[in-house]
């Protein structure tokens, strides 16, 4: 699968933490959503714009695989999303509890891409 980079990106905190993944990550629109609980979908104006804009596939990206980023990837399936994780953009507790939370993601049927298939 080859994407593009032209892809909306939705950031959902203003963590910047989160940006310094790697330096091919850039904001191509400036859709901003305040993340309060564990999962970005519990955000009711991200569903919305996501709604709104007809969204069927979605990449997380961000910090701690086994929290947010995984009940973000899980409740998405829920919702009926194509779901997308990119291991070199998330970071785990340990490298070894972020293979194993990787290897649970898989199982369950979330896609992992690689930051190669942006390139």
């Amino acid at each position: 699968m080859n994407l593009s980079l032209s892809y909306p990106f939705i950031y959902t905190s203003f963590d910047s933490a989160a940006m310094l993944l790697d330096k091919r990550i850039n904001i191509v629109n400036d859709q901003i959503f305040i993340k309060e609980k564990s999962s970005a979908f519990s955000i009711k104006e991200l569903n919305d714009f996501l709604k709104q804009n007809n969204a069927a596939e979605i990449i997380i990206m961000g910090l701690l695989a086994e929290q947010c980023v995984y009940d973000s990837l899980i409740e998405g399936l829920m919702l009926g999303y194509k779901m997308y994780v990119i291991p070199e953009a998330i970071i785990g507790k340990t490298e070894k509890s972020k293979e194993e939370i990787l290897k649970t993601m898989v199982s369950k049927g979330i896609i992992q891409l690689t930051l190669d298939d942006f390139i």
